[in-house]
């Protein structure tokens, strides 16, 4: 069983466009209000096990889910920038399915979900429900697991939110 590698919030090839030329980037930490530099960007922006659920395999959602989401996209952007213009109906659509994926990737969305089942967790004991609910013995890994799994089944799923944006616009910058 081969092991689950660090999971990023951000795809690292878009990150790459705001990186040095050796591929390292300045990082300022929002957190702990600390500038970082030269730092590479496989160790920024995402965290270990971010996208599993016991019911896919190990790395699904980021093999056949996400690396299909961002070729797609980078290709269009690619025929974007050149053309000045989204011309096929499959680029607008690889557009939207990478916008809605960034707002289920988003680090900030996990973390609520940890906290949202806490505060459900807190509300069930408070009414004296836990037993009645299953909440009994919940531990922060299991929240943090289950989080996970939600997140890896709205990406699976993602064409549900992609329909949601069909009159959204997006913007490309070209890079110098």
């Amino acid at each position: 069983m081969s092991n689950v590698k660090y999971q990023h919030f951000l795809a690292r090839h878009h990150m790459s466009w705001f990186a040095n030329a050796d591929g390292t980037s300045s990082f300022w930490s929002l957190t702990d209000g600390v500038l970082q530099e030269d730092v590479n960007l496989t160790e920024i922006g995402g965290q270990n096990n971010l996208y599993e659920s016991p019911e896919l395999d190990r790395n699904f959602v980021e093999k056949q889910v996400l690396n299909k989401i961002e070729t797609d996209f980078f290709d269009a952007r690619s025929r974007a920038m050149v053309d000045r213009a989204v011309r096929k109906s499959d680029d607008r659509q690889a557009v939207r399915r990478y916008v809605a994926a960034q707002f289920i990737r988003e680090g900030y969305l996990h973390k609520r979900l940890v906290n949202l089942e806490h505060d459900l967790l807190s509300l069930a004991k408070e009414m004296g429900l836990e037993r009645h609910w299953g909440a009994e013995g919940v531990s922060a890994e299991g929240r943090r697991k289950r989080a996970s799994a939600t997140m890896a089944k709205s990406l699976v799923e993602l064409d549900d939110l992609v329909r949601m944006l069909k009159h959204h616009v997006v913007i490309f910058v070209q890079r110098p």
